[in-house]
C-alpha cells in the first residue's frame, strides 16, 4: 500500500493533486477491493460511507489516469474498475447472462499480438482483450445457447454504446449520454457535443488531441474528456 501511494504522489506530483488523510484513505480501501467492481460497490464500502461522492469520483480517476487502476467495458452500459499496479496482465471472459467475470491468461495470445504488432510496424502501448459468451452455470439453469443472443456481425452493424475514445478515426457516432459531473456535461454541451448529437472522429491517437467534427466545425478535446462521452458508433462515415 504504501508503494501505491508513493506511486500516486509521483504520478501527481507534476499535476498539484493534494493528498489530504481523507484522499489516502479512499485510495486504501479501493485497494482492499480484491475483484472488479463498479463505481456504486466502491460507495458502498463502509469505511467510504460518508465520504462525499464527487470526492470519491475525483480520486477514483485519478487513480485511472496515474495507471494503478484501469476502466474496463463489458458490453454495453457495463463498465468496471480493477487494479493494475502489480498485477500481470490478463483478459476476461464475461457472462452475458449473470455477469460473471473470470480472469484468465494464454501466452499464445500474448505472443501472437506481439507478432501481430510486429508485423504491422505497430508499437504496442496496451490492450484488452474480453470475450462475451455464457457461463456453464448460467446454461445449466437457464437453457441459454448463443443462439440467445444477436450474431457479432448483427451487433456490429448495429453498433454498441461505448464511450468516444474507443472510436475509429473516419467513423461518425452519436451521442447517447454523457457521464461526469454537472460542470463536464456542461462543458460537453457547449462545445455542441449533445445526447442525440452526430460527431465523426477525425483524429483519435494515443499521443496528440482527439479530434472531431461537430456539426461544421473541428473539435480538439482532451482524451480525458473523451470518456465521458458515452456513443453508439454508426461506422465510417
Amino acid at each position: 500500500m504504501k508503494t501505491v501511494i508513493k506511486r500516486y504522489q509521483e504520478f501527481g506530483q507534476a499535476k498539484n493533486w493534494d493528498l489530504t488523510p481523507l484522499h489516502k484513505k479512499i485510495i486504501e480501501s479501493i485497494f482492499h477491493l480484491h475483484d472488479h467492481f463498479t463505481e456504486i460497490q466502491m460507495a458502498q464500502q463502509a469505511s467510504l460511507a460518508n465520504v462525499p461522492r464527487k470526492i470519491l469520483i475525483t480520486v477514483l480517476h485519478r487513480l485511472v489516469e496515474a495507471g494503478l487502476i484501469r476502466k474496463i467495458y463489458f458490453g454495453e452500459d457495463k463498465s468496471y474498475y480493477e487494479h493494475v499496479y502489480g498485477h500481470i496482465h490478463h483478459d476476461h471472459l464475461v457472462c452475458l447472462q449473470c455477469g460473471a467475470i473470470v480472469e484468465f491468461r494464454d501466452e499464445t495470445i500474448e505472443q501472437k499480438q506481439a507478432v501481430v504488432c510486429q508485423e504491422h510496424d505497430f508499437i504496442m502501448v496496451k490492450h484488452s482483450l474480453h470475450i462475451l459468451g455464457i457461463c456453464s452455470t448460467c446454461r445449466k439453469k437457464t437453457q441459454l445457447t448463443p443462439a440467445s443472443f444477436p450474431a457479432e456481425e448483427d451487433a456490429q452493424q448495429e453498433g454498441e454504446s461505448l464511450p468516444l475514445s474507443a472510436v475509429l478515426d473516419g467513423h461518425a457516432a452519436r451521442v447517447e449520454r454523457l457521464e461526469g459531473g454537472e460542470g463536464m456535461q456542461r462543458r460537453l454541451r457547449e462545445m455542441g457535443i449533445l445526447p442525440g448529437s452526430v460527431v465523426e472522429v477525425i483524429a483519435n491517437q494515443f499521443a496528440g488531441p482527439f479530434i472531431i467534427r461537430v456539426k461544421e466545425g473541428k473539435l480538439a478535446i482532451g482524451h480525458n474528456i473523451t470518456h465521458k462521452v458515452i456513443v453508439r458508433d454508426l461506422g465510417k462515415k
